[in-house]
């Protein structure tokens, strides 16, 4: 087995926790939370694999890609559409002028997921404007603030430290 790298998994799990922050924080601008399961689903994994060191950035459910992918439709029952409802009008995000309106909504739901996951962003003031990629985004605002840098720093600071326990005679490989 190839030498721990203790620096550098810090940092990936540093990294990993950071990235969840973002990607939750996706989430909630695109309003995609309602029981808040994927929000909270979120869990990192380093581990080596294949002669490297490796993050994963896991989630407990299934549904996270057709989340950020979207899809051509899904099926959702009255009764889970009730349950998102509710907690959507808890959070203050919906809320309705009498019991007809309300099951007129979750039908209106239930037919357009039917059609298509996801509104398009933008058609009111309580959907966010933007409601697809929210991994990428929140990846990409995760790097714009320095958290790719940070495991960059680490690499070259485990380097740094191979070479004072070894020695710079000594072959490096390292493989992350």
């Amino acid at each position: 087995m190839a030498e721990k790298l203790p620096i550098v998994e810090e940092a990936l799990r540093r990294a990993g926790g950071l990235y969840i922050e973002y990607l939750q924080d996706e989430l909630d601008f695109q309003k995609h939370v309602a029981s808040g399961n994927l929000k909270n689903g979120f869990y990192v994994r380093v581990h080596y694999a294949g002669g490297g060191l490796r993050m994963d950035i896991m989630n407990r459910y299934s549904y996270m890609n057709i989340v950020n992918d979207g899809a051509s439709g899904v099926t959702a029952s009255y009764s889970e559409l009730d349950a998102w409802t509710s907690q959507k009008e808890a959070r203050g995000e919906l809320s309705f002028s009498s019991a007809s309106r309300r099951r007129y909504f979750i039908n209106s739901v239930k037919e357009e997921l039917e059609i298509r996951y996801l509104t398009i962003g933008g058609e009111s003031k309580r959907i966010s404007p933007r409601r697809y990629f929210f991994i990428e985004t929140a990846y990409e605002t995760a790097n714009a603030q320095g958290v790719q840098k940070d495991i960059e720093n680490s690499v070259s600071r485990e380097i740094d430290a191979i070479l004072n326990k070894y020695g710079s005679f000594k072959a490096i490989q390292l493989t992350i």
